[in-house]
């Protein structure tokens, strides 16, 4: 998950409340969300669904509120009922969104809140996430719905979302090895060349920047990643 900056202006047709998914949202939602899932970052282009950060169930009144839209790829269908931890609404109800809240990308700023991190071995890809701070509800709930998003299950979505975050990370890392090893060699014009295309690669609009730069942050020294321009 990375931050955004949400356009401060609702689409038009927010303001008829017939749809919540009309083209004018779909638009706004993939120009400001990198035409990524909020919740994998997984790049959908203009195929994703329209989520409602708060459920439209527990709270009718924000159908049709901008500032609670959000783009998901089949994430949407994998996110916690929060069922035992959930807020109430006045007839005391589940509205199905955690107490204590969650982290809103268009809001917060992530990368200070939420540690994000990739665990690999011969056999299995493990998505790590937890709070910065303990004292952070918001951030301890958001962690725990995307560690069941990546990682509950072998199969389908999941298997294939950890695969290709997999794949992209090692073609970073692949990246990576080889400028350092081009920079040693004097005025090298391949080492400008892949500067440029790791920076690309690591940007916040690129793929699974969230994992992608907490897991290089882990890695590797801050001095080769400010060498490197990759810019938190």
């Amino acid at each position: 998950m990375i931050s955004v900056h949400r356009h401060p202006e609702s689409p038009a047709s927010l303001a008829k409340k017939k749809s919540y998914n009309g083209q004018d949202v779909r638009d706004q939602l993939q120009e400001d969300f990198f035409s990524k899932c909020y919740l994998c970052e997984r790049e959908v282009g203009a195929e994703f669904q329209v989520e409602h950060f708060r459920p439209k169930s527990g709270y009718p009144e924000l159908k049709f509120e901008w500032s609670n839209l959000f783009p998901a790829c089949s994430c949407n269908q994998r996110r916690l009922r929060w069922t035992e931890q959930s807020e109430v609404d006045q007839q005391g109800n589940p509205t199905h969104f955690p107490r204590g809240g969650m982290l809103d990308p268009a809001q917060d700023n992530i990368e200070a809140r939420l540690d994000q991190w990739i665990e690999f071995s011969a056999t299995s890809t493990k998505i790590s996430f937890m709070a910065t701070r303990s004292d952070d509800p918001a951030a301890a709930n958001t962690a725990k719905e995307l560690e069941s998003i990546h990682n509950s299950g072998e199969t389908g979505h999941v298997k294939n979302l950890r695969n290709d975050i997999q794949s992209y990370a090692a073609y970073i890392l692949d990246r990576i090895s080889v400028y350092l090893a081009e920079r040693e060699k004097p005025s090298s014009r391949k080492a400008r060349e892949l500067k440029l295309q790791i920076q690309g690669l690591t940007h916040r609009k690129a793929a699974f920047a969230g994992l992608i730069r907490g897991y290089l942050v882990r890695k590797f020294d801050k001095s080769i990643l400010e060498e490197l321009g990759i810019v938190f």
